[in-house]
């Protein structure tokens, strides 16, 4: 009998397969897509220009991503009683359109106006049609006035409440001034230890190109921060899931966005057929964590959530 071979480190004798040929290969680490308050217009224009999609849309896509952010807060917080500071643009209406969400899930929504309803109707556009529903259903809404804002807040907050921060949007370079400066002031000041603040796409105050507050003047300390589009400049300007001057570092979410490399991402959705179908007018579908859904929005969407969940349209 011949004597047996010595076996090498890894050989597993004929017929093994060596662990290596079982190994899947690794995935390369997702790509995150970051956008300059520019570049995010040219994507809205696209969707809207290119693909037809009404600029409504947008901002009825953006109140759906808000309402599952405010609803997991509201749900934390014990409370079922949220306050939206809506300001005078399409942020403001990014606000009022989550109020008739909220209103509908069975939520309290309050409306501060930091905005003359008058003016904000005859000017027109999606804020104006937002503002036209929410008060043909008669959800509660006040003008915010500089003599009436701190008072406002400190009654809400003497219970547990979610504030939702939709008073300006990525537009602002100077600094917030007026009755909506007071508004930034009011929030960071009231602050309890039941009361929550959500900022709409960043928050107010904050430039989105530097992350720096604009101008110099006051920023709202958001708990968590529901961003459009894409991950924008001051996410990176702040150091990924570090807070800028915007947001509380002791109390900040994680913002970590996740992007598919082919245009032609393809979306899985329930329905008959054998293979996936086709979002429509989706340059890139993000892979969203934590609801695991492909939303276009404002050209793309993402929610700033801890990862977890599973990715989309692989």
């Amino acid at each position: 009998m011949s004597p047996a071979h010595p076996r090498h480190p890894g050989d597993h004798g004929p017929g093994a397969h060596h662990p290596d040929s079982r190994r899947r290969p690794q995935e390369e680490p997702p790509r995150c897509l970051v956008l300059s308050r520019d570049a995010v217009r040219r994507v809205d224009r696209v969707a809207v220009d290119r693909y037809g999609i009404p600029s409504i849309v947008l901002m009825e896509n953006a109140a759906i991503g808000l309402r599952e952010r405010s609803l997991t807060m509201m749900l934390g917080l014990g409370t079922e009683r949220v306050v939206i500071l809506a300001g005078p643009g399409n942020n403001g209406g990014d606000g009022l359109a989550l109020a008739r969400h909220l209103h509908n899930a069975g939520a309290e929504p309050l409306v501060l106006l930091a905005a003359d309803p008058e003016r904000l109707a005859a000017r027109g556009g999606d804020a104006a049609t937002n503002l036209a529903i929410v008060q043909k259903m008669r959800i509660e809404m006040e003008r915010l006035d500089r003599s009436a804002g701190a008072e406002l807040l400190e009654r809400s907050a003497a219970e547990p409440v979610l504030v939702v921060d939709a008073l300006l949007g990525t537009g602002l370079r100077d600094a917030a001034t007026g009755v909506v400066r007071d508004a930034i002031l009011h929030v960071n000041r009231v602050r309890a230890p039941r009361m929550g603040v959500l900022a709409v796409d960043v928050p107010s105050g904050l430039d989105c190109d530097t992350g720096e507050s604009a101008g110099g003047g006051p920023a709202v300390i958001a708990d968590a921060t529901v961003t459009f589009v894409a991950a924008q400049a001051w996410h990176a300007a702040a150091g990924g899931p570090a807070a800028g001057p915007g947001m509380s570092p002791s109390r900040r979410s994680v913002c970590r966005v996740n992007w598919s490399k082919s245009s032609e991402t393809t979306c899985r959705t329930p329905g008959p057929g054998p293979g996936p179908r086709r979002a429509a007018a989706a340059v890139r579908v993000p892979r969203r964590r934590r609801t695991a859904e492909g939303r276009i929005g404002a050209g793309r969407m993402s929610c700033r959530t801890p990862d977890s969940g599973v990715r989309v349209g692989q």
